[in-house]
């Protein structure tokens, strides 16, 4: 089996087995009395039990397009039904930030608002097996058991960044099986942070105070990217160290942004307590409410499609470069061996594909 063809066997491989996770988890929700099992919600629900992924030859990309298509076409904020706003949120941070336990907060404070939850953590894949390392629901217990939540992991298999295109994928299908908050959690570590922000509406970046360059890890470039900054971990005695550092950026983001609408909210916050979160929720509902006054937030969604794009645009021009690869080798020797110009090679390789 060619690299290409094991990337598609993978991928679809993925497809299948979320599928199959969402109708399980579906299945057990039983409509309420007095509903009727066949309204708009219902039909989406069930959703995922519908799409027939048995054609093992079918390339994965029109899997992709059509499970898309089943909600990418309505307005971006009735993504899934009229009654129901969703919305994306990226955490991501450096290693000890905390994320999984704000995560888990931060899940079952909205479950407890009445939301439906569904958490894609990305982990770092296994260079051998292509597996997560990191095992979710084991770092996430009490948000796992959560009816109202749907947790998974989405190893990288090596990806740029950590986040692959299934990711996306499981946006699409976690939204069409009727959870209403996504949260993208990207692995923390090299280019993941700028491919999660690509695909979410709030882009939240975790730090922690004080912890060797008072910052612990936290990079200009991906703070531009942020639309809240959490200075997580201010427990205790370490509460007004998380204050001043919360501050400390605050002031830095007025150098850094143009206005103080632009710049980024910052909370300092613990995730094993209340102090915060009244704050952090506040500071979400301002920054959508002010995305949705104008068009940003629609911008924003068709930003996302066309990054997903993008990234389908790639993957498949690495699926033809090894397609090709015999070709493009021995066109390279001939370059190296003065029989053709790369010019001449580029125009050969071109009138091949016609």
């Amino acid at each position: 089996m060619s690299l290409a063809e094991s990337s598609l066997k993978a991928d679809r491989d993925f497809v299948q087995k979320l599928l199959n996770e969402l109708k399980q988890f579906t299945s057990s929700r039983k409509p309420q009395k007095g509903t009727d099992p066949t309204t708009k919600k219902e039909r989406i629900r069930a959703f995922p039990s519908k799409i027939n992924l048995s054609d093992t030859n079918r390339d994965k990309n029109l899997i992709t397009r059509t499970l898309a298509s089943e909600v990418t076409t309505k307005n971006p904020i009735d993504a899934v039904d009229p009654d129901i706003e969703t919305l994306r949120i990226g955490i991501t941070g450096p290693p000890g930030a905390g994320k999984s336990t704000f995560i888990e907060r931060f899940g079952l404070s909205l479950i407890a608002q009445g939301h439906k939850v569904a958490v894609l953590a990305v982990d770092p894949s296994s260079p051998v097996s292509g597996g997560s390392i990191l095992g979710d629901k084991t770092r996430m217990q009490e948000l796992s058991r959560a009816k109202e939540a749907f947790i998974r992991p989405s190893p990288s298999r090596g990806a740029m960044g950590g986040v692959t295109r299934s990711t996306q994928v499981s946006i699409a299908l976690c939204e069409a099986a009727g959870f209403d908050r996504i949260i993208v959690e990207s692995v923390g570590v090299g280019q993941s942070e700028y491919a999660v922000a690509d695909m979410v509406d709030v882009f939240v970046v975790l730090t922690i105070a004080n912890a060797g360059d008072d910052l612990q890890g936290i990079k200009r470039g991906i703070l531009e990217f942020a639309d809240l900054v959490v200075v997580n971990k201010a427990d205790g005695s370490k509460v007004k160290e998380s204050q001043s550092a919360a501050k400390m950026l605050s002031q830095a983001f007025s150098i850094l942004f143009a206005s103080d609408e632009s710049a980024p909210s910052v909370i300092p916050l613990s995730s094993i307590s209340d102090f915060g979160w009244h704050e952090f929720f506040d500071a979400i509902k301002t920054f959508v409410d002010r995305q949705l006054l104008g068009s940003a937030f629609q911008k924003r969604r068709q930003n996302q499609l066309v990054s997903w794009f993008e990234a389908e645009l790639r993957a498949n021009y690495e699926v033809w470069l090894t397609a090709h690869s015999a070709e493009i080798s021995l066109l390279s020797e001939k370059i190296r061996s003065g029989e053709l110009d790369p010019l001449s090679a580029g125009q050969k390789l071109r009138i091949s594909q016609k």
